[in-house]
């Protein structure tokens, strides 16, 4: 099943969503312990589910919801995903080195500037614009930080499982102003 399937199942029918694990599970359990009680879906968006629960003043809390490509659903249990590390392919890593070299020759050229908005620019125009970090998520990936720098986050490829929920058919909830 799909995305969309889990969408329309949360449209047609009262679901009801239990966490019953994923990444935090144990952190969730003594921290949070008010989410593991089942929670209905109170409201369906198109990049978001509303459960009840007690934070905001009782009105519930938002799920957001990921890609398709990080979600499994079987009509059970909904699995979603955190996106993949990956190494850079051949073109990313070939427009990296273009990348470097073209910061050394502007350098060069100017060197009272930074050139931000010149490299910035020069990403948006090659092939692979997520290998840059000034510009976040671009189709889907994105430039790894921190000690995964150099790599690829990719929303095409499952990483992690960070929340698994087993999903059943309650009474419906009230639906927040």
């Amino acid at each position: 099943m799909s995305r969309a399937e889990f969408f329309r199942d949360a449209n047609k029918k009262q679901l009801t969503l239990t966490l019953v694990g994923g990444v935090n599970y144990e952190w969730i359990k003594v921290k949070r312990p008010q989410n593991l009680k089942p929670r209905a879906i109170c409201k369906v968006q198109t990049n978001a589910i509303w459960l009840e629960g007690s934070e905001n003043d009782g009105k519930g809390s938002y799920l957001d919801m990921p890609p398709a490509s990080l979600m499994e659903y079987d009509g059970e249990k909904l699995k979603i995903f955190q996106p993949a590390v990956r190494e850079m392919n051949a073109e990313e890593k070939a427009n990296q080195a273009k990348a470097e070299a073209e910061q050394a020759r502007y350098t060069a050229d100017n060197p009272y500037s930074d050139g931000y908005w010149h490299m910035k620019d020069f990403y948006r125009n090659c092939s692979t614009p997520w290998i840059s970090p000034m510009l976040g998520t671009v189709k889907g990936k994105k430039a790894a930080l921190g000690s995964d720098y150099g790599k690829i986050v990719d929303n095409a490829i499952k990483g992690t499982m960070i929340l698994e929920y087993l999903v059943s058919e309650e009474k419906p909830c009230e639906v927040p102003a």
